[in-house]
């Protein structure tokens, strides 16, 4: 600092000069403290804010944009309910049944509803199926469940995750599909012989059905080599005159579990000995057909059912004999005859010949539907053939025939008038016997069965009329 006065130079901010002793004045120091002091420049520093008239309609923005997310979400959650609950409890409900397939191999069957053109995926099965007509039906063997070895296992619990794909892509998780799967019997159907045949040939045909791939034996023989790519299983056996002749089937299938099945076929012992020519026809497609055979010499041969006498033909030598026997009915009939002699008991002899003319022929003798009539004439019509045109609305099984329930409603020409009513309203039903050789139709299938009349049966508390459907024909609903 410089004293003003004298002009000395000293330091500090003293209120006197040091030199002179003249006071110093404190403005013009701090002045001169402010002229020596280092210039700093301020930084400015532009801030920019948001104008007041903007901030409402941002805030109104981002309160709409929350509002719709949570509407999304709340709209999503309900809908996901809903979902889950007609899905649970409510009308698309799937529904999961027991079904027999082609092949012969127990399966089940789980049918999921939804609209046209959404898929059901099932990431279990990694497969998508798509609803069509309102169902989506999904249909597995028992078997696929299991692996080689189920002789330690009873049954599987499944669970099932499917999801919902709708067609425009929204995926929705379905409640999950619950059950329970029994380890499956290898499946075996015995073709021929009937049950409880009583033949008197000495030798029968045995013909049954398995899985392809299924390991046979029959007897203890391994007859795995005789199945055909089908599964079909035919032989000759020889029947002996022993009374009852047990042939033991045994079957493996892979995944399943053995099937063992008794099969008898029972011989007669006769005191008189009697034969009939192992090529004789058990099935004929005409109303006759011809009987050989051979007995002892000397006897006597007397037919006790429908024939014709003039071909009765018996060689007294060598005991040789044949007739044409008349075949009454359709489906089995049975010839009778009476071979005597002297001294011994006689040989009551019957087979079983079914008589099932070709299409043509029993085509020919249908008649048109009567309905009203059919329901009131089913005795004195036994054994007419009708031409039954109708939709299959159930099938069922008892004592081990296949029945198809036919509603004829809304066919032409079916014998109803408007004053005629049938004993229900609003079901015109048959039951026919599947006798076919057609594998069991689809439910809502149109079908036009060839049958002859039968009798009546109950159904649902109620009795329609019953007929024996030889062929079965599938029609455009």
């Amino acid at each position: 600092m410089q004293c003003p006065s004298c002009g000395s130079i000293f330091v500090g901010n003293p209120s006197h000069c040091p030199n002179c002793r003249q006071p110093l004045s404190r403005a013009a120091n701090a002045e001169r403290d402010t002229a020596s002091a280092p210039v700093v420049q301020e930084a400015k520093v532009n801030v920019h804010t948001i104008p007041k008239a903007w901030l409402k309609p941002v805030i109104i923005v981002f309160f709409i944009i929350a509002a719709v997310f949570l509407t999304y979400k709340l709209y999503y959650q309900i809908y996901s309910w809903n979902i889950h609950r007609i899905y649970t409890r409510g009308s698309l409900t799937p529904t999961i049944t027991q079904l027999t397939l082609s092949d012969g191999r127990p399966a089940h069957s789980i049918v999921y509803y939804g609209k046209d053109g959404d898929q059901i995926f099932v990431p279990e099965l990694n497969r998508s199926w798509e609803i069509s007509g309102g169902i989506a039906r999904i249909t597995i063997a028992d078997a696929n469940w299991f692996g080689e070895n189920v002789n330690e296992i009873d049954y599987a619990r499944i669970r099932l995750k499917p999801m919902l794909i709708s067609t425009g892509g929204r995926r929705v998780q379905l409640p999950i599909t619950t059950m329970d799967v029994d380890v499956p019997a290898s499946p075996l159907e015995v073709i021929k012989p009937a049950e409880n045949l009583s033949i008197v040939m000495s030798r029968s045909q045995l013909e049954i059905k398995v899985v392809p791939g299924s390991s046979v034996t029959l007897n203890g023989e391994d007859l795995t080599d005789v199945v055909n790519s089908g599964g079909v299983l035919t032989r000759n056996i020889n029947v002996f005159p022993i009374g009852n002749n047990v042939y033991t089937i045994v079957v493996n299938t892979p995944k399943h579990r053995e099937t063992r099945r008794e099969i008898t076929i029972y011989r007669p012992v006769f005191d008189i000995s009697v034969e009939i020519e192992p090529t004789t026809a058990t099935y004929s497609e005409t109303e006759t057909t011809t009987i050989k055979g051979t007995t002892e010499a000397g006897a006597q041969i007397s037919v006790e059912s429908s024939y014709i006498p003039e071909s009765l033909i018996y060689d007294d030598v060598t005991g040789q004999f044949s007739f044409i026997a008349r075949l009454s009915n359709f489906g089995d009939n049975s010839v009778r005859f009476r071979v005597s002699k002297d001294g011994r008991d006689d040989a009551n002899v019957s087979l079983t010949i079914e008589y099932k003319p070709t299409p043509a022929i029993y085509a020919s003798k249908a008649w048109a539907m009567d309905y009203m009539g059919l329901r009131r004439m089913y005795e004195q019509w036994h054994g007419q053939v009708f031409s039954c045109k109708g939709t299959v609305s159930d099938i069922f099984e008892e004592n081990g025939q296949e029945y198809i329930v036919l509603d004829l409603k809304g066919e032409k020409n079916i014998g109803i008038s408007e004053t005629e009513s049938p004993a229900k309203e609003d079901e015109v039903l048959v039951i026919l016997a599947n006798m076919s050789s057609v594998a069991k139709p689809d439910l809502g299938q149109r079908i036009n069965a060839l049958a002859d009349v039968t009798g009546r049966q109950m159904y649902h508390n109620y009795y329609y009329p019953e007929l024996a459907a030889r062929y079965i024909y599938f029609l455009n609903k």
